[in-house]
């Protein structure tokens, strides 16, 4: 389910504020009433009053407006994806002579719009996938069987290090 259709969405809760501004309540009972429900994700006052100011001047749309600015650039995501199939182990600055494209971009795809990190010399995924978490819960299964098939000796193998 997409952010923009979730309960928790700053365009449910601005539908909220809608209401509220409707039933002709103040903006301290609207705020009060959203940190009843949303807790610590509640919008802040200046944001509530923010947005009884623009419905007061005849706004109606609580969706976000479509801004100005460079569009996404889908080449640049496709061809950094492409480098990173090849060669997992390259840097953002041979990802960056490889494909033409600068260092910045390259650096704003690789950890924004795929969301990954340079680690021990590899770019992986900063979220796991499920597949992923399985795998590695997998391998600590079949360590730890080992572990305990070798018994106390065992653990003299074990070479252990921080991240």
């Amino acid at each position: 389910m997409s952010d923009r259709f979730s309960l928790n969405s700053m365009v449910a809760k601005r539908n909220i504020i809608w209401f509220y501004f409707r039933l002709g309540k103040s903006i301290t009972e609207t705020h009060a009433d959203l940190e009843k429900v949303y807790e610590e994700d509640a919008p802040a006052m200046s944001t509530v009053h923010y947005w009884f100011v623009r419905f007061r001047e005849g706004e109606t749309s609580v969706v976000d407006k479509q801004r100005t600015g460079r569009p996404v650039d889908k080449e640049a995501e496709e061809s950094v994806a492409a480098v990173l199939e090849e060669m997992p182990y390259s840097s953002a600055r041979q990802i960056s002579e490889r494909t033409g494209r600068s260092l910045g971009t390259v650096l704003n795809v690789l950890h924004i719009r795929l969301g990954l990190q340079y680690f021990n010399l590899r770019w992986v995924p900063h979220m796991l996938s499920e597949g992923q978490k399985a795998e590695r819960v997998e391998g600590a299964r079949i360590l730890l069987g080992e572990l305990e098939r070798l018994g106390k000796r065992g653990m003299s193998y074990v070479l252990t290090s921080d991240e």
